[in-house]
């Protein structure tokens, strides 16, 4: 046997070793360090993401556009002011103490009157029909007034300017009679509560005025009163047929549905029978009640509103001209 063929070649014993074992990554080889002195470069930048695109314009209203949007916008304002003009009148009250908003509703209807009372009586016109003289230096005055929990504010009105309604008409150098009537409703302490007509050129004017002074707002319970039972206390009254005479209603409620033709009748036969009879009314603020309205035109008065201040509201009330 060959002795160079059964003992390997040690030349080839390395590379056979170096092909056994596994191989190594080859480590990258790293930059050598520059040379002292050298400029230092700055790498190159990343790219970066491109900035986002800029929004598109909006595009423009065209002028046609414009002027439709602009035409149903005038047709919604005018449109409802065609059908509703005039203000819709609110639900009756459910009681006394009922919101302000009757009384906005009524100044909405009709605008109180803005003219002062005239200080003195002979400087006063009379508008009513049939009487026999223009002015007012004679008169026979009667003034209901409602008396239950609502009426609190008109009352001390009534009750702050009295003293200067009765210096006013005791003013014209005639002789001026003033009666008085407080009502209620049936269930209360009293329905009606009545003063007679009463001369205020001497003591007379005292009495008017603790009247009126005694005054309450309590009761009432429902919205409508017995007012009918006021006013025919006072048709019955004692009137003189030869001066004006005026019937003054200061309320907020109208008579019961029922008794509302009574009413009428009362204000009617009151005017059949003094020539120069009147019947007004103020109303404090019902919402612009139909009945409250209507009731003045069967005694050739006035309907007359109230703002807070009841000497400007009496003054028309009272002549029974149109209130400014």
């Amino acid at each position: 046997m060959e002795p160079e063929r059964l003992r390997p070649d040690r030349a080839e014993a390395p590379e056979r070793r170096q092909a056994l074992q596994p191989q190594r990554p080859e480590r990258p080889e790293r930059p050598e360090p520059p040379e002292l002195g050298a400029r230092f470069e700055r790498p190159e930048p990343r790219p970066t993401e491109p900035p986002p695109a800029k929004a598109q314009p909006k595009p423009r209203i065209d002028r046609r556009t414009l002027l439709a949007a602009g035409a149903v916008g005038l047709a919604a304002l005018i449109v409802p002011r065609l059908f509703h003009s005039h203000p819709q009148p609110l639900p009756p009250p459910t009681g006394q103490n009922f919101d302000p908003q009757y009384r906005t509703a009524t100044l909405a209807l009709q605008a109180a009157p803005s003219q002062p009372m005239p200080a003195n009586l002979g400087s006063w016109q009379s508008c009513i029909g049939s009487a026999t003289t223009r002015g007012l230096s004679g008169l026979d005055l009667a003034i209901l007034v409602d008396n239950t929990g609502s009426m609190s504010g008109a009352i001390g009105d009534v009750k702050a300017n009295i003293g200067q309604l009765i210096s006013t008409l005791r003013s014209g150098g005639g002789r001026v009679r003033v009666g008085m009537v407080a009502y209620r409703d049936l269930g209360d302490d009293y329905v009606v509560r009545p003063l007679p007509l009463t001369d205020i050129g001497g003591a007379g004017a005292y009495a008017v005025q603790g009247f009126i002074a005694s005054m309450q707002a309590h009761g009432g319970g429902d919205w409508p009163e017995k007012m009918d039972a006021a006013l025919q206390v006072a048709a019955d009254m004692e009137w003189r047929h030869d001066v004006p005479a005026s019937i003054v209603v200061i309320a907020d409620a109208p008579a019961h549905a029922g008794d509302r033709a009574a009413a009428t009748s009362a204000v009617r036969s009151f005017v059949s029978r003094v020539p120069g009879g009147q019947v007004s009314v103020v109303d404090t603020g019902s919402g612009g009640d139909a009945f409250l309205r209507a009731l003045p035109g069967s005694g050739r008065g006035q309907y007359v509103t109230y703002d807070g201040d009841i000497l400007k509201s009496l003054y028309p009330a009272i002549t029974a001209c149109p209130g400014k």
